[in-house]
């Protein structure tokens, strides 16, 4: 990319332009955030407890970073369906 300022050649990473000093980005690129504790909550499946822990974790960031949402609950369910089953057949 070219400076807009001095207009020489710089890198396309470059925040400053090392020939004039001006800024060339406003910012760092924000990094994509996941909401790894969302797909856990599934493993309520195996461990209902664990489930229950990661999908309350998973939608607790969910409220921080919006994504994640319907996964967390819908692990939440399956895990709850799940317990109820396991439940159930000990009886």
């Amino acid at each position: 990319m070219f400076c807009k300022n001095c207009g020489k050649e710089i890198d396309n990473n470059a925040f400053v332009c090392p020939h004039c000093g001006v800024k060339v980005a406003t910012a760092e690129p924000q990094k994509e955030e996941t909401n790894v504790f969302a797909g856990l909550s599934y493993l309520g499946i195996l461990i209902p407890l664990l489930g229950w822990i990661f999908g309350g974790i998973g939608l607790s960031k969910a409220k921080k970073t919006g994504k994640g949402t319907g996964l967390s609950i819908g692990g939440l369910i399956v895990t709850t369906v799940c317990f109820i089953i396991y439940f159930i057949a000990l009886l």
